[in-house]
């Protein structure tokens, strides 16, 4: 992609809920905070949003995602499919999304008719990614087929065929990098937590990709909830990030996953956090990346609270 930047002028000032506020404020505690960085956000969330979205705000969902280690912040706009679809592709042409990109989005959309779709924005060390999902339950053979071709797809559906699994609860793709890739979230099979996490293990395994660290783990099975997932971002190189995802985390949960990874919940945390205003963040993942493992809390803003003022 050329140019994530966005170059809309459009503003949205007058139009900003106390949830778009609670985004800017909860930016302004991060240490790498620029006013070029916050503009960028600012312009893209204005792109996301349009021009209609006073009458739709009802309908929109807001979140954020932050890196246990704060350099990773990725805001997120989901709205009904037919009303976002426009906005988000304006946004993708633009910014000079291959064609080969833009068929990827057509063709997922004609073949899965979601009835939401996503956006999103990533700053992660000074750079830039963007993307778009459907976070809608779908077949996962279906998925599949749309992923780039990559060495990690067949031993994927090879696992995912062991453990009966059939359904992704989210199919994304992020355009906006040097190297695209497919987003995958999996459901992981089992009636508790301890089954789940054993599949994911073996997902690990399956994809030669070293498990997550025994504290990490120890923490899941004694603190998460059931209906833990799998997390997968595929390349045409392989796996870019492979993961664990628990909803609804407990505090005691969050300080341990924390811990295991030689992190802690510092004032910039606390400060972001509250700034949200939220009573915690609706899931936390651990991850499995090029530069090691991390934790990312994923937040997500109740639709209740996208009211004008």
């Amino acid at each position: 992609m050329s140019n994530l930047e966005p170059n809309t002028t459009l503003n949205t000032a007058g139009t900003l809920t106390a949830t778009v506020l609670k985004l800017q404020l909860a930016l302004e505690q991060l240490p790498w905070r620029t006013p070029a960085v916050a503009q960028t956000l600012h312009r893209w969330l204005g792109e996301m949003l349009g021009p209609e979205s006073p009458a739709r705000w009802p309908e929109i969902t807001l979140g954020v995602s932050l890196t246990a280690d704060l350099r990773g912040l990725t805001w997120r706009v989901s709205d009904e499919a037919g009303a976002f679809i426009p906005r988000l592709a304006r946004y993708f042409e633009r910014a000079g999304v291959s064609e080969e990109e833009m068929e990827r989005i057509a063709q997922a959309g004609a073949r899965f008719q979601p009835a939401q779709l996503a956006g999103w924005f990533e700053v992660y060390d000074g750079n830039y990614n963007a993307g778009w999902a459907f976070p809608a339950s779908l077949p996962l053979a279906q998925a599949l087929t749309l992923t780039t071709s990559g060495p990690a797809v067949a031993p994927l559906a090879e696992w995912a065929a062991r453990h009966a699994v059939t359904t992704c609860r989210r199919l994304g793709r992020a355009v906006g990098g040097e190297h695209p890739y497919t987003e995958l979230q999996i459901p992981l099979p089992g009636v508790d937590v301890a089954q789940q996490l054993a599949a994911g293990v073996d997902a690990f395994a399956t994809l030669d990709i070293a498990a997550p660290p025994p504290p990490v783990l120890t923490a899941l099975r004694q603190a998460a909830n059931p209906g833990l997932a799998l997390s997968v971002w595929l390349s045409a190189t392989g796996i870019v990030k492979l993961g664990l995802v628990a909803s609804q985390p407990s505090t005691g949960l969050i300080t341990r996953l924390f811990h295991a990874t030689h992190r802690t919940l510092d004032e910039t945390w606390a400060a972001f956090e509250g700034a949200l205003d939220v009573p915690g963040p609706a899931s936390i993942e651990g991850q499995r990346l090029a530069a090691g493992f991390g934790i990312s809390a994923h937040y997500t803003f109740p639709r209740s609270k996208n009211k004008l003022h």
